[in-house]
Formats: C-alpha cells, sequence, structure tokens
C-alpha cells in the first residue's frame, strides 16, 4: 500500500509578533515510479511532495522549489542542447550572455547548486533505454550527459560537483574540463537550521524534516527499510528510511558533510536512501557523509541507516491548483508580486485560496477579483469584507492581542497568579477572591513586561525555569506540540498531540496533516 502524505501550505501570519512568510527549503519527492521488492518503505511507497512543473515557454518553473529553469533547444543558439563549456566559461560566456541579452525578461540567472540540479532529477525506472532522468515533458532536449553545478568541491577548489542525467549519480571533476550546463534563476534556502529536540531526534527547520539522531546503526538495505518501519522515537511511530533528495538535504557542500554536533555517526558514512537505481536491478541510492557523493550500490551491503519523520512543512506550491504559483515569482515570498494586468507570468497569484487562472483584478490592487465583492452600478465599487477574530472575547482582536486564547482586555480578564482563583476569566478582582478574601486581581490589560510579544497572562513561562521552545506562549510542559509554533493548541481528536504535530489529527476538512500553522 502507497503512503501519501501531501500538503501544500500556504500560511498567513495573523499575530502581531509573527515574522515575515518565506518559503521554506521543501525537499521535492524522486518521482520514483517503481518499488524492487515486497518489503514496505522503499521511495515509491510514499509521496511527499510530488514533482509539478509548469511550462513557461522556453523556461520552466519548478512549482514545488520555485525555482525557474531554462530550457534548452535544439537550434545552435546559446541554449542548444550539444553546446559544452568548462565551469568557469559557464559561468563567464554562457550565464554572462543569459543576463547581458535579459533571457525571459530577467538578468539574476545563475548555474544550480549541486541540490538544486540534483532535485529535478527524475528517478522512473529507465534501465539501459538511453532516456535521461529527467522530466523531458517539460525539460525538452535535455541530454544524457553530465551537467556542471555551481558547487565547488570542499577539498578542492579547483573541482567542482557535477550531475550525470544518465545515472542520477553525483561526481566531481576539474574545472577546466567541458560539461553540459544548466541556467536557473531564484531564491532557495540551502542551509541547514538545527535543533536538538533532547529526544533522540534532531529537527532540520529549513526543510521541516525530523530526523533520528543516531546514525550508528548498519543494515542491508532490506533490513534498513523495515528498522525505520518499525522505529518508536521521541514519540513518533512513523519513520521511514529517506529518499536520496532527503538525504542529501542534511550534506553541507561548504564543509563536505553534516553541521557537526547534532547528527552522530559511526565507522560508516555511506548511508543507506529509500531509492532505488533507475538502471541497474538491484543497486541503492547511498549518500556519503564524509564529502556528499551519491551514487548506487548493491543492496546485499550493509551501510549506515539514519531514519527521517515528516517532510511536509515549508514551499508555498500552488495552494488552488489553478497553475498560478503563490510564490509565482519565486523570490522567496508568497504575495509580494501579485499578477495584476492580466499577466500571469512570473508573479504571484493575487487570490491564492480560490482558483483564478486568468488573474483577472478589474481595479488592479493587486487583489483578484475571485477574493473580492464586486458591485456594479455606474462605477465599479470593489468591497472587502474583514472578518475581526477575538478567540477569547476580551474585546480586543487576536491580530493586536498579545494573549488571543486567554483574555486580557477592557471586557474581560483574567485573574492573576497569586489571587485565590489563578487564570480564571474575571470582569473585575471580585471575581478573582473567594468569600470576604481580598486576595484577587483581575488582569484586564495587554501588559507584557518583558516586551517579547507574549502578554504576561500567558507568557508565565520567563523567569520562572521553564521553557518554551517554539516561542508560542506556552511552557512545553503544557505545550501539546512544544517544537511547533502553535498557540490556538488546536487537537482535533482530543488525543493530547496538537494537530501540527498529530500525524493522524482528524481535522476532517483541513488537507493533510497541518491544521494550525501560525508561524
Amino acid at each position: 500500500m502507497k503512503k501519501t502524505l501531501t500538503l501544500q501550505a500556504f500560511i498567513f501570519c495573523l499575530l502581531p509578533f509573527c515574522g515575515l512568510v518565506v518559503n521554506a527549503a521543501i525537499v521535492p519527492d524522486t518521482g520514483q515510479n517503481f518499488s524492487r521488492t515486497g518489503t514496505f518503505g522503499e521511495d515509491h511507497d510514499y509521496t511527499i511532495n510530488p514533482k509539478s512543473f509548469t511550462n513557461l515557454g522556453g523556461m520552466v518553473r519548478d512549482n514545488v522549489t520555485g525555482l525557474i529553469w531554462e530550457v534548452k533547444t535544439d537550434d545552435g543558439s546559446i541554449h542548444d542542447k550539444d553546446n559544452k563549456y568548462t565551469w568557469y566559461n559557464a559561468n563567464d560566456i554562457f550565464i554572462k550572455n543569459l543576463n547581458d541579452n535579459s533571457f525571459g525578461g530577467f538578468n539574476d540567472w545563475r548555474l544550480p547548486t549541486i541540490k538544486e540540479l540534483s532535485y529535478i532529477c527524475l528517478l522512473a525506472w529507465r534501465g539501459y533505454s538511453g532516456v535521461p532522468t529527467i522530466d523531458t515533458n517539460y525539460f525538452l532536449n535535455t541530454t544524457t550527459g553530465t551537467y556542471w553545478t555551481s558547487t565547488t568541491r570542499a577539498s578542492a577548489a579547483n573541482e567542482a560537483w557535477m550531475i550525470s542525467f544518465y545515472s542520477g549519480i553525483t561526481y566531481y571533476s576539474n574545472k577546466g574540463g567541458s560539461q553540459y550546463v544548466f541556467a536557473v534563476r531564484g531564491c532557495n534556502d540551502e542551509s541547514s537550521d538545527f535543533l536538538d529536540n533532547l529526544n533522540g531526534t534532531v529537527t532540520d527547520r529549513t526543510t521541516g524534516l525530523i530526523w533520528q539522531q543516531d546514525g550508528t546503526a548498519q543494515r542491508n538495505w532490506e533490513g534498513a527499510l523495515t528498522y525505520c518501519e518499525d522505529l518508536s522515537l521521541g514519540e513518533f511511530f512513523d519513520w521511514r528510511l529517506p529518499n536520496r533528495n532527503e538525504l542529501q538535504s542534511l550534506i553541507d557542500y561548504t564543509i563536505g558533510g553534516v553541521a557537526p554536533g547534532y547528527l552522530t555517526f559511526g565507522s560508516n558514512m555511506f548511508f543507506w536512501s529509500s531509492s532505488d537505481s533507475v538502471y541497474a536491478a538491484g543497486s541503492i541510492f547511498w549518500v556519503a557523509f564524509n564529502d556528499g557523493t551519491m551514487s548506487d550500490t548493491s543492496w546485499s551491503l550493509n551501510y549506515a541507516v539514519r531514519c527521517v519523520h515528516g517532510g511536509q512543512y515549508g514551499g508555498f506550491g500552488d495552494t488552488d491548483g489553478d497553475g498560478i504559483g503563490d510564490d509565482g515569482d519565486s523570490c522567496g515570498v508568497a504575495g509580494d508580486n501579485p499578477c495584476t494586468g492580466g499577466n500571469t507570468v512570473l508573479c504571484d497569484d493575487n487570490c491564492p485560496a480560490v482558483s483564478n487562472p486568468d488573474q483577472a483584478d478589474a481595479d488592479n490592487d493587486g487583489i483578484g477579483d475571485a477574493c473580492e465583492i464586486i458591485t456594479t452600478t455606474t462605477t465599479v465599487i470593489t468591497t472587502t469584507t474583514t472578518v475581526i477574530i477575538d478567540s477569547d472575547g476580551d474585546g480586543i482582536p487576536d491580530s493586536q492581542d498579545t494573549c488571543p486564547n486567554k483574555p486580557n482586555g477592557p471586557d474581560l480578564g483574567t485573574c492573576s497568579s497569586t489571587s485565590d482563583k489563578p487564570g480564571g476569566n474575571c470582569t473585575s478582582d471580585a471575581d478573582c477572591a473567594n468569600g470576604c478574601s481580598t486576595n484577587g486581581l483581575c488582569i484586564k490589560d495587554q501588559r507584557d513586561t518583558d516586551s517579547d510579544g507574549f502578554g504576561d497572562v500567558c507568557d508565565f513561562c520567563d523567569g520562572n525555569g521553564a521553557a518554551d521552545t517554539d516561542n508560542d506562549g506556552l511552557c512545553d510542559l503544557e505545550d501539546n506540540c512544544p517544537t511547533i509554533c502553535n498557540s490556538q493548541q488546536l487537537d482535533a481528536d482530543s488525543d493530547g498531540i496538537g494537530d501540527v504535530c498529530d500525524i493522524d489529527p482528524g481535522c476532517g476538512g483541513c488537507s493533510g496533516i497541518e491544521c494550525e500553522q501560525q508561524c
């Protein structure tokens, strides 16, 4: 049975302390379309972030990463599929030509990094057919040759990484040699941001993946699949063997390994992925954590194992499925460049929650007509309805409330911790005292003593020796998801695990596992 864990997230910040929305480095699936054995856990058994592309005419947008790619031609031009360059000339001649001539209307073209180029490889079975390992419906005229990346080998400044589109294997070579090239534009965060969860797991906050900290176990490949499927660690029971893209995402190619201090290793630095070779039956992709090499070998060998959980966070994608990306210009911010004036190319969806492929915007205000209520009289009048949410009923909208889930406003307050009824709702001090006692204080203001964006009535971690790892105003001891910001604490199935952390939250209308994401 194939497991599907897909999610496309368009995240709005409602709270005043929430930072600017940026595009996390979502890791695309490999596109593997076959399984090698009957053992569950192979790459093909999971769909997490499936590949998706849009043809832009001479260019292709990767709807998962937001990157824009050049498409090769067969016409003898600068884009011709047969052109080869040294690594230096690829930058000084090929890329310079594209930028000098504003190819596609842009002058920020560059060579792709090794991860970016690897992520567009398509690991569909091809055998020895001579078909390139890429989606040829979009990437026309791609050869089965080896293509340069911009990534210099950490241990040799005169060498750079490259990828074979015959096998999907990575190599490195002297920069003076001639190889094929692709051009790409757009920003993509590749730097890992690790967090030790202190429970045997490590979160990469850049990709949203949670990793098994220990990497000393060794198994043959089928044993590795079973080991991860059976693993119970850090309150998670849905571990799996990572596909080759996910495994490669851990590598910092500037140092030729992984940032020290978070993940542990044994004597074997070669780690199994769940991805099969696309041409050699019985061979499996592995990643070397001592330099970043990615190749394949016989599944009977004993290699190291590191299991992964999750992977559904990050990336804007195309929420309403209308072919216009939420971050259509790939700048890393959804909605900063909305489509207007009839333009639908290289701009952000002006109504990302409602399908509107024509991006009609009658008043050119950057908000698509599909998201506006328009009344026509003698002129066009646009009326936008604003919904004010006050979750705790204290008279202050959530968007302005320092404690949106605990009352601290003019209409309703919260009894102080020193009152007879600490934490209770109140309209006056008397509501917080028992009988004739004067031990009652009703806090009905937005005071924020430590100026951290959380009001005092809900910010009781500071100074009390308690941690608030995800900075959502709830101490870890009471937070139903202590590693991911979820100040509303939504728990649809009432199992004590917040929806944002719950692999099966029972959220009904939500598409996927993420029913609340605020930061």
